[in-house]
Parts: C-alpha cells; structure tokens; sequence
C-alpha cells in the first residue's frame, strides 16, 4: 500500500502533496481565497477474504450481454444470475473482469481512478474556477477495520467528505453497518498424546464446537442470520477464520446490524452459545470474549446536515442523467462511517465496482 500511494504522489504534478506515516496519501488543490474545502476519498487495499495477487484484468470492450466465461477458475459472469451485470448489458459497454482466480481489485481501485480523474479535471481549471478547495485522500487500511479512517491527522478545514466506494449504480449510500468485532480466545491443557487420558484439553476441538454453535444456530435463527441467509436490512454474525493447536485457539467473527439493538441482540445469542460450550468442556479450558465497537450507522449524523447529500445527490443526478437518486443503505461499512462520527459528514458515491471480495469482481 506505501509503494502504491507513494507511486500516485508522482503521477500528477500535486500543488501539494504527502504520503503520511499512515501510508496514506493526501494532495490539496485549492480552491478561490475563502472557499469552502471537502474532501473525497478512495482505499488502496483490498480485501483479504481473497487473493489480490497476481492480477491479470481481462477488458471487455463493447461486450455484448453474453455470459463471460473466465479463463481460470471454472467460473462464469452471467447477468441472468448478476442484476448489476444484466444492468450494462444493455449497453454495449466496456467491462474490465480478472481472470478467475484472483480479486479484480476494483474495489476500490476503481474510486482510486475516480478521483485521478477528478484531479485532472481541477488541476485543468484556474483556483477560481474550481469553486472549492479539494482534499484528496488515498487511505490505507480500510477492508481490515477503517483502520486509517480513524487516525487521520488532516482535514481540519474539511466540511464534509465523499467517499467513492459504492456498488449500486446512481445511488447515494448515506447509511451503513453498526459493526462489531469480536474475539474469543481459548486455553486447553497440552499433553504428551500417549500419556493424555484425563488430562488434555484440545483447545482447537472447543474452537470448532463453538463455531459449531454459533454459525449452525444463527443459521437457522431467522432473527439472528449468517452473510449466506441474510439480506437487505438483516445482520448477521460472520466468524471469520479458527486459528489454534491443542494449547490454545483464537476465533475472530463480526456483528452486524443496521441498529446497535440488532447487534447487542446477536451479542447475547453468542455468549448463550459459548456458556453451552463452557458446559461441556473438561475441567482446565479457558475462555475469554472480548467484543469493541468498529464503526456505527452514520445515517443518524447525516440527518443532520441533509445539505451535504443534497450535494452528492444533486451531482449523482447531472453525472448520470437518473433523476430518482438513490439515498440507500450499504451492507458493509466505509471510512465515511468513522469520518462521520469524527465530525465529518461523509457518504459514500458509486464507484462502478460489482461483486466484490471474490474472483466474480467486474467494474464498469
């Protein structure tokens, strides 16, 4: 991510311009004398739910709505089965798709390229012509907890944000996630496995009985949910990953709901989950349940200043032509979620990303 944001602070002759210790890189192109300043961000990283090594784009140019079969992988793009893919159908559009086996990376490269244009456009213009002063932000560290998003040392005259990270064509993502964090931790008691009778305590086989609990019950509990059974304004619990030997075994998951009620209500569903694992272990296991708050629902905060998605709003609609701008909701969250809270007010704008965190990932 540092070689990355150090490489954009040289592709384009930046007024002014700094990769911070952060690793994220911020240029300011001013504005006339006493505008205001806003700010628009794009993450460098990708997920890594998926590899986003060795990425071979395959572009599609004037594609003609037909499945595209992906050359590794097995796997195919079919816009019977994808709304977003049968949307540009229509069009004779170019798409740009990996090869199969790895991320595309448009997520969110694709509002990396974005706000280069943006930047090209206003470094084309006269400071009076700009009408505002522009902080861009290519941040770090995003799809691992909005990690940058947080500590952020500038934007101190920034009066509103936009992030470019969204999926859904035309649409204005003013709410997100509250989102938890969560991780249980377990000690067993390793032995010689010869002389272990009575006395071993297997921590990953209690790792895997609490997994066990937690995703097959959510799974089948219509208020509680898994990513697989949820949709719309359903949260889930998602584990994340079972990392452990005999001695000891860390589970990591997420909570998620669109009101904090919703994730205190998946909370409680897992502490009775872990007590009936608690239950039944052998004398000598060890736990320990940690939960933090990663981000909340910024919608409430940018009830406040309705003025700030007007704007978003009003240039969605003159960009794209679509007069019935989506104001909606991303199941997921973005840096806007913890700039917002920050004071802040940051939504997040279409990027022209589909199917992230998979090797299905097009852009458009």
């Amino acid at each position: 991510q540092l070689d990355f944001t150090r490489m954009l602070s040289k592709r384009l002759q930046w007024p002014n311009v700094e990769v911070d210790s952060l690793g994220c890189m911020h240029a300011v192109i001013p504005g006339p004398a006493g505008a205001p300043a806003i700010a628009m961000l794009a993450h460098v990283d990708t997920s890594p739910q998926f590899t986003g090594e060795g990425v071979q784009p395959i572009v599609h140019r004037q594609w003609d709505g037909q499945p595209i079969s992906l050359p590794l992988g097995n796997l195919t793009l079919d816009p019977a089965e994808m709304p977003g893919l049968k949307r540009v159908a229509a069009l004779k559009d170019t798409i740009i798709t990996a090869s199969g086996d790895t991320l595309l990376g448009a997520d969110d490269k694709s509002g990396v390229a974005l706000l280069f244009a943006v930047a090209r456009r206003l470094l084309s213009l006269s400071p009076e012509e700009r009408g505002a002063t522009v902080e861009l932000v290519f941040n770090t560290d995003e799809e691992i907890g909005l990690i940058s998003a947080s500590k952020l040392e500038y934007m101190a005259d920034v009066v509103a944000g936009y992030t470019f990270d969204g999926e859904e064509f035309a649409q204005v993502d003013t709410e997100t996630w509250h989102a938890e964090g969560c991780e249980l931790k377990i000690q067993g008691v390793s032995v010689h496995p010869g002389y272990a009778t009575g006395k071993l305590v297997h921590a990953a086989a209690l790792a895997a009985h609490f997994v066990t609990e937690v995703h097959r019950g959510a799974e089948n509990d219509t208020e509680i949910g898994v990513p697989a059974t949820t949709s719309g304004r359903k949260g889930f619990i998602h584990v994340l990953s079972v990392r452990g030997d005999v001695g000891s075994a860390t589970v990591p998951f997420i909570l998620r709901d669109f009101q904090e009620a919703g994730v205190a209500a998946r909370r409680a569903f897992v502490e009775r989950a872990l007590q009936r694992v608690k239950d039944a272990a052998p004398a000598g296991a060890q736990f320990a349940l940690s939960c933090s708050t990663t981000y909340k629902n910024m919608k409430s905060y940018l009830d406040e200043v309705p003025q700030v998605v007007d704007r978003a709003v009003e240039a969605v609609r003159r960009a794209t032509g679509v007069q019935n701008v989506v104001q909606g909701a991303i199941r997921g969250g973005t840096d806007g979620s913890v700039l917002t809270l920050r004071g802040k007010p940051t939504p997040n704008i279409f990027a022209g990303w589909h199917e992230a965190h998979g090797p299905k990932e097009w852009a458009s």
